[in-house]
């Protein structure tokens, strides 16, 4: 009889044996298992995503630490450039500042990479209610 109820999730069907009551399930609910590994491109992270946001699973963590090495760079070409204005203009600090800047050219190109839209945008926190709704 809890065989026809397998996995009691909509649209699936009956076949295995369902795990036994317990505190955390009691209702013996578990989802559709396969013994085939699931499709390449089904699974976030596997090499399907377009662009650099595949280097890292979590997309957002990838974008938030992207847009603080920008700030870093940012801050540190700014603070050579007023040092220059104020003290005079070095070989050495102009050649530290064409690299920085190289650099942060090269961190937005990697960042143009990844394709707009592609990824859910971040929730704002409290803009939502909690996990789960009735």
């Amino acid at each position: 009889m809890l065989g026809e109820a397998d996995a009691k999730f909509p649209g699936q069907e009956g076949g295995g044996i369902p795990p036994s009551p317990s505190a955390v399930n009691p209702g013996q609910v578990y989802p559709k298992s396969s013994p085939h590994a699931a499709p390449v491109g089904s699974i976030p992270g596997s090499g399907n995503e377009p662009g650099t946001s595949c280097i890292i699973g979590n997309p957002y963590l990838f974008e938030d630490a992207l847009q603080k090495l920008e700030i870093s760079l940012d801050n540190l070409i700014q603070i050579i450039g007023s040092e220059q204005k104020a003290t005079g203009y070095s070989e050495e600090a102009t050649s530290l500042l064409e690299k920085f800047e190289g650099w942060r050219e090269e961190l937005r190109a990697v960042h143009a990479d990844r394709s707009p839209g592609s990824y859910p945008e971040r929730p704002q926190s409290g803009a939502s209610g909690g996990l789960f709704v009735d």
